[in-house]
């Protein structure tokens, strides 16, 4: 019947934020590794279909 008592986390979101900025890179930047993984799957998935018709039933 009472709150948990919890020591505060040592990071937060922000941090793992900033961490995978570092890590990934900006998307304005065509070397960086996210830029290559936008790259690579916006040219994999440029052939689907906008919406897939699916059963209902």
């Amino acid at each position: 019947g009472e709150a948990p008592v919890w020591e505060p986390l040592s990071i937060q979101y922000a941090d793992y934020a900033v961490w995978q900025e570092h890590l990934l890179g900006s998307e304005n930047n065509p070397d960086s590794l996210i830029a290559k993984q936008l790259e690579y799957w916006s040219k994999t998935l440029e052939h689907l279909p906008d919406q897939l018709e699916l059963p209902t039933d």
